[in-house]
């Protein structure tokens, strides 16, 4: 209908996209805000109006050209105390049943039930820092390994861990916290009454810590962000004090550029052995010296990573100054054994399932040709791998391969239907796929297909009492069983910023267990009718033996 936007100016029951009127009241306060509403809007538009036809009316007797001789009036007592009493007339107007409205919202009455709805995570994201990516609205871990992608020519990497965070968290200083940025007593009058409900374990009601947030409360991942909400502003600060504000300050360095004076002076005798001994030799020299530092940070609930442009004294400096305002501002510990610093060139730091590491010296040193010049490698980006070892290792501990990392059927499954059987082998492998999809060795996940898709082909053969050649015969290379086939990609190319920013609810793909029966009824023709097309699924009522009842065209 061309004019239906018209009929949404009426009330509703429910809100509507683009819903000029109110929704139907659901209590008599309600419906007092709505007539007081109306009665104010009334107001509104008689004034307008009366403005309006004064302003025609200015315009009209001081226009030199439509009256030339302009009115005599140009003010006077009566009309400046009419415009003065009028409006105060109004406001009486509108004030009588606004105090009515507002004194009947203050009275007290016995509900039958009472429900407190306070707050919004959008509240918390006011002040909540961009350097903090876990339990946030439109971030993830993607949008956290996505900013690191920006940290090129970090040499030192700090893995921070702090020790038993979420058993540690101190109740009264996270509600000082709260209490800096709520001014609403009754809010924390609920986080104590929180905090110290206690928790039930097996049935059975357990007291209260003095410390920790519970590890799986609904609010456990914001009261984790706003305790470590000091950490980010305090290594903000941190990176304001270092890093410098434009480029990094760096220096040439006199090796190079005799070097490239060396390689100058040769081009210029035509001397091709000494040209490609000083292009060997510049390329093992780097040319600039660095003589600032900077530092980068990211942090995903309690797991936090720092990144440092500088010496290992400079970066053992950082982490010892994190160390003290842990302990002395949020009296919380790093555990010593799992808080590292690597060398990136040598060795690989993980965060997030990722191994984050760059490559080496040797690297510079080798020459790519371009045209007639010969080009040096740079080794300054951020190198973020897929731990395909680990994966396999995980799959193996779910039985997807035996102790030799070969593919084996998966035995449980066996009872499932084939077209379920290979949906939930698809979960697992999409969400592997669709986690690493960034890594610079996505190449090297072909190996986690293959295991995949065979072990799919031996629970199948399992299943249907066929040798696995047979089953590939029947199905095909990727296994079709009706309109669901395994979801091998096309091609595995490595594409660095494929990144998946909106976090979904996504659960881990090891461990999916249940899934909707009635996912591939839809399938099959309908064993009434026998009808393909728009087919629909009821549950109306039992069908048992005989008369089929319930149930029409």
């Amino acid at each position: 209908m061309k004019n239906e936007w018209l009929f949404q100016i009426a009330y509703m029951d429910a809100a509507e996209p683009w819903q000029y009127g109110f929704q139907d009241a659901a209590t008599p306060m309600m419906q007092g805000i709505i007539d007081l509403h109306h009665d104010i809007f009334f107001f509104l538009m008689v004034i307008l109006i009366f403005v309006l036809w004064m302003l025609v009316r200015v315009l009209w007797h001081f226009h030199y050209k439509k009256n030339p001789i302009p009115e005599r009036i140009v003010h006077g007592t009566t009309i400046e105390i009419i415009w003065t009493i009028f409006p105060s007339i109004i406001l009486m107007f509108i004030a009588i049943p606004s105090f009515a409205l507002l004194y009947s919202m203050d009275e007290v009455v016995d509900p039958a039930i009472t429900i407190k709805v306070i707050g919004h995570q959008w509240y918390w994201n006011r002040f909540l820092r961009y350097t903090s990516h876990g339990f946030r609205p439109n971030r993830s871990c993607h949008s956290a390994l996505r900013s690191m992608r920006s940290w090129s020519g970090t040499t030192w990497m700090i893995e921070g861990d702090i020790k038993g965070y979420f058993d540690n968290v101190d109740h009264h200083l996270l509600a000082e916290i709260l209490k800096e940025y709520v001014k609403d007593q009754s809010l924390i009058e609920l986080y104590w009454k929180m905090v110290r409900a206690g928790y039930v374990n097996d049935g059975r009601l357990e007291p209260h810590s003095v410390t920790g947030v519970p590890q799986g409360g609904i609010l456990s991942p914001l009261l984790s962000n706003i305790y470590l909400h000091k950490l980010d502003v305090f290594m903000e600060d941190l990176m304001s004090k270092h890093n410098p504000t434009g480029r990094l300050q760096t220096k040439e360095n006199p090796e190079y550029t005799r070097a490239l004076k060396l390689q100058r002076e040769a081009k210029k005798r035509g001397d091709i052995k000494e040209i490609r001994r000083a292009q060997f030799l510049r390329a093992q020299i780097p040319s600039v010296l660095r003589i600032g530092n900077r530092i980068h940070y990211i942090r995903y609930a309690d797991d936090w990573v720092v990144g440092i442009l500088g010496s290992k004294q400079f970066t053992e400096e950082i982490k010892s100054e994190i160390q003290r305002f842990l302990r002395e501002e949020l009296r919380l510990e790093l555990s010593d054994d799992k808080t590292k610093i690597t060398n990136l060139t040598l060795e690989k730091a993980k965060f997030l399932g990722v191994y984050i590491c760059r490559k080496g010296r040797r690297h510079t040193r080798t020459l790519s040709k371009v045209g007639h010049n010969l080009i040096r490698l740079t080794n300054q980006r951020l190198i973020m791998y897929a731990p395909i070892e680990k994966l396999m290792e995980k799959l193996r501990d779910q039985e997807y391969t035996h102790k030799a990392l070969t593919p084996k059927a998966q035995t449980k499954w066996i009872h499932l239907k084939a077209e379920e059987l290979i949906y939930r082998y698809n979960a697992v492998l999409t969400g592997i796929l669709n986690y690493y999809s960034f890594v610079d060795n996505r190449n090297m996940l072909q190996r986690i297909v293959w295991v995949l898709r065979f072990s799919a082909a031996f629970t199948l053969a399992r299943k249907w009492n066929l040798s696995p050649a047979m089953v590939f015969k029947k199905l095909g290379s990727k296994l079709k069983v009706g309109k669901h086939t395994i979801a091998i990609p096309t091609d595995l190319k490595i594409q660095t910023m494929k990144f998946n920013l909106i976090s979904k609810k996504v659960s881990d793909p090891f461990k999916v267990k249940y899934f909707a029966m009635r996912r591939f009824v839809m399938d099959k023709p309908c064993k009434l009718y026998g009808e393909t097309e728009n087919v629909e699924m009821h549950h109306v009522r039992h069908i048992r033996k005989g008369t089929i009842k319930g149930f029409s065209k």
